[in-house]
């Protein structure tokens, strides 16, 4: 890193200071075999660190650490889903390829959550998303490996929730921000939190969690079968209506935070104005609208939930609709509590539920990321198959390849 002025050099130095709190485990290119023990994440050490001053009020910072394998993880979920599109509706049993959006979602949070109990000791993140996270798929296994890059906009734990939240500014992809950081960008005032103490907790403890969330169901939304015709949707069981219902509430949520990020980022990226910006913020009232999306995105959840938990389900299963092929997926999942239906996906989607925050409209007291670790599935299908590595790599940056939208002005919102 080219550090200028003196709090960059500070701000690449703590990336290093990171990786000296959160790594000691370790990182291999190896897939993994059934003889690892847990789903306790592997953190790259730090190898060196040097800083060299250059020039004038201009440093030089470096960090050599080991690399982690793998593609970013949006790049993989955009091929995916254009190769879904590609075969159209129906080309594809759609229960078997929930079960794999399913599987793939619940491994993403089952890695995550067991890294962040460590990593969250120590730091927040605060740019959790499909971008910064990268994606290894192994000959042989059903279940890829995940890793989460770049903490250089990351914070020390401790001092933030002293108030460190304070003196940063609202950071990161606003894709997958919650409430709170839409409407603190916004107004910019710190009593504008201090006023809500909900969205102020929202925005002390809440930024990692939500955004895993958020990404965990991109994951889960992406992979999803693309949904049919209404009349052949009421013929479809219950679960897969609902499983649908889920993928549309993300679409809906997705749509809306995009077209609020494609203004932001014209703005910043073209040296707009941002004061007009965030008035426009305020006008349109965008932490509204996102609120309302994370609202229907958690009743959807809950719909989910309570099918899962009824399982399995009276009169025809879905293996009456499955292929001869896939007998032994139906065997699976009509069985109470094993594979993605049924209890351990019931289980998986209140996780994801409890994560997501939506603002004042939430009431439930912030979970741990211990706590979602107990929570997430243990004898679910990302278990059966097999425990997967987590890997975390605070330092490969990958530069985003955007096509940026013409907006005559921030009011575009």
């Amino acid at each position: 890193f080219s550090a200028r002025p003196r709090a960059a050099k500070a701000g690449a130095e703590f990336e290093g200071e990171i990786l000296r709190r959160c790594g000691g485990f370790g990182v291999g290119s190896r897939a993994p075999d059934d003889k690892d023990e847990g789903t306790l994440g592997r953190i790259p050490a730090l190898l060196a660190q040097d800083t060299t001053c250059v020039g004038q009020d201009l440093w030089r910072v470096r960090l050599a650490m080991a690399r982690v394998p793998g593609e970013p993880l949006d790049d993989y979920l955009e091929r995916r889903r254009d190769e879904l599109s590609a075969g159209g509706a129906g080309s594809q049993d759609p229960a078997l390829q929930f079960e794999e959006a399913l599987s793939f979602s619940q491994a993403l949070l089952t890695q995550l959550s067991s890294a962040m109990e460590h990593v969250s000791t120590h730091v927040y993140h605060r740019d959790i998303h499909s971008r910064n996270m990268l994606i290894q798929e192994f000959p042989g296994r059903p279940l890829p490996r995940f890793g989460l890059v770049d903490f250089g906009l990351a914070v020390d734990a401790g001092k933030w929730r002293e108030g460190l939240w304070r003196e940063r500014g609202v950071a990161g992809d606003c894709r997958f921000w919650p409430v709170s950081a839409w409407l603190y960008f916004a107004e910019g005032e710190e009593e504008t939190l201090d006023l809500r103490p909900r969205l102020r907790v929202e925005y002390e403890e809440r930024l990692d969690l939500h955004a895993a969330a958020l990404t965990t169901l991109e994951v889960f939304a992406k992979l999803s079968p693309l949904p049919p015709d209404a009349e052949q949707l009421r013929r479809q069981p219950a679960a897969l209506q609902r499983l649908w219902a889920l993928s549309a509430a993300w679409e809906e949520y997705w749509k809306d935070a995009s077209r609020f990020w494609k203004v932001v980022y014209s703005v910043f990226s073209n040296g707009g104005d941002v004061v007009e910006l965030k008035a426009a913020c305020m006008e349109v009232g965008v932490h509204c609208v996102i609120q309302s999306r994370l609202v229907a995105l958690r009743k959807a959840l809950v719909e989910v939930k309570q099918v899962f938990c009824a399982w399995p389900p009276a009169g025809p299963t879905l293996a009456a609709n499955a292929d001869a092929a896939a007998g032994t997926w139906a065997a699976t999942v009509a069985t109470p509590g094993k594979g993605v239906f049924g209890e351990a996906g019931a289980v998986f989607f209140e996780t994801v539920c409890a994560m997501i925050s939506c603002g004042e409209e939430q009431l439930e007291p912030v979970p741990t990321w211990q706590e979602v670790g107990a929570m997430t599935p243990k004898n679910g299908i990302a278990q059966e198959h097999g425990p997967d590595q987590w890997s975390a790599m605070p330092s490969e940056r990958h530069v985003v390849s955007l096509q940026r939208a013409s907006f005559r002005s921030p009011k575009g919102l």
